[in-house]
């Protein structure tokens, strides 16, 4: 009979570590490009104001399109007196998921060229944790 009663309590353990888990989309973003970042877009959401060397952090993102942990597309944010590369940016669809849940941190750094600045999303050097994500490495 108490291997019945711990076989519930498992389970009811179990379910509710789960329903904790599914809590939304929680994005923090740390600027590492050196500058200050105007109307940066993390998802579909505009974020706003990023100061270089600052961390912002989003809960407002229903979901997020990513690949190989990455978000995908280009990463968009203004940067006073630097001309912003808007050349076509593409993107293969392979392993492409759209994250509804989750917790995710990434570095935000930038790419300058002669034709222009891009902005990216890099792995965050602090240690992050994925709901989702339990086969991809955060940690690096």
């Amino acid at each position: 009979m108490t291997s019945d009663k711990q076989i519930i309590l498992s389970c009811l353990f179990f379910f509710l570590m789960l329903s904790s888990c599914g809590q939304g989309l929680t994005i923090k973003v740390h600027n590492k490009t050196g500058f200050d970042v105007d109307s940066l877009i993390v998802g579909e959401k505009n974020v706003g104001f990023l100061k270089h060397n600052h961390v912002i952090v989003t809960k407002d993102c229903k979901e997020i399109d990513m690949q190989g942990g990455y978000p995908v597309g280009p990463t968009l944010g203004v940067i006073k007196c630097k001309q912003r590369d808007n050349s076509p940016f593409e993107i293969c669809g392979t392993g492409l998921k759209q994250i509804k849940e989750g917790y995710f941190e990434f570095d935000l750094i930038i790419d300058q060229q002669k034709e222009g600045y891009r902005l990216f999303f890099y792995k965050s050097q602090v240690k992050s944790r994925s709901l989702l994500y339990s086969d991809t490495d955060f940690t690096n």
